[in-house]
């Protein structure tokens, strides 16, 4: 039925951070499926005005994120693992443009802020059923935990995380959770920020010096500030 393919395909979706080293045989055979779901759904309604408008949403949602997704396999790249409180900073370094940090599920303890130098890499965490991350960042309420501060573009990404317990004591900035600085302008997706504190402003978030990072379903919870912005 229509409802059990669009269930799958979600389904598929849903779960395509696991197919970042795919080969370019498993990306056909998913761009079949996408072409299956799309010629079920217009044999189903033969004219657009006739598809309910609940199913059209959905349609156009699907269609949207298999064509991100599925590039971004394509696109190749290497792929990092860090183990739970294995060294994110190292694997970073040791990364090229296009490269893939990916974190398990479960806590890492940060005592050094994250930086990611300028690299176009993507931090990817992971996540639950719910499509909700399962990938923690902590730092312990005593350290920031992310910095962009070397003009990172939208190609530099931070996806699928927790970032919590950060803080930061200078009262004349913020960002306990995440500071970004010198026109850094990153892309976080799914990131959850919460229970930073700051002596100064932003403590979930702070952009300074033209930066302006683009956010796509993060949430800012519980955060505290001294001054202004608890979450940003």
């Amino acid at each position: 039925t229509i409802h059990s393919c669009l269930m799958e395909f979600y389904n598929l979706l849903k779960n395509i951070d696991k197919l970042k080293n795919c080969t370019a045989n498993l990306v056909g055979q998913i761009q079949n499926f996408y072409n299956y779901f799309i010629h079920l759904l217009l044999d189903h309604h033969p004219r657009e005005k006739d598809m309910p408008r609940s199913l059209m949403r959905i349609a156009l949602a699907l269609t949207g994120l298999f064509a991100s997704t599925t590039s971004a396999i394509a696109a190749g790249g290497t792929t990092h693992d860090v183990r739970v409180n294995g060294d994110i900073q190292t694997a970073i370094d040791g990364a090229s443009n296009g490269d893939t940090i990916q974190l398990a599920a479960g806590q890492y303890d940060i005592t050094t802020t994250i930086d990611p130098g300028g690299k176009q890499v993507t931090i990817l965490g992971t996540v639950d059923g719910n499509g909700d991350p399962t990938s923690i960042l902590s730092g312990g309420g005593a350290f920031r935990v992310l910095i962009c501060q070397s003009g990172e573009t939208s190609a530099t990404v931070f996806e699928n995380l927790v970032i919590q317990n950060g803080y930061d004591s200078a009262t004349s900035f913020g960002g306990a959770g995440m500071w970004n600085r010198n026109d850094s302008s990153p892309t976080l997706t799914t990131c959850t920020f919460t229970n930073t504190t700051a002596s100064g402003s932003g403590a979930g978030m702070y952009n300074y010096e033209y930066s302006s990072p683009t956010l796509t379903n993060c949430t800012f919870t519980n955060n505290t500030a001294g001054r202004s912005g608890a979450g940003m």
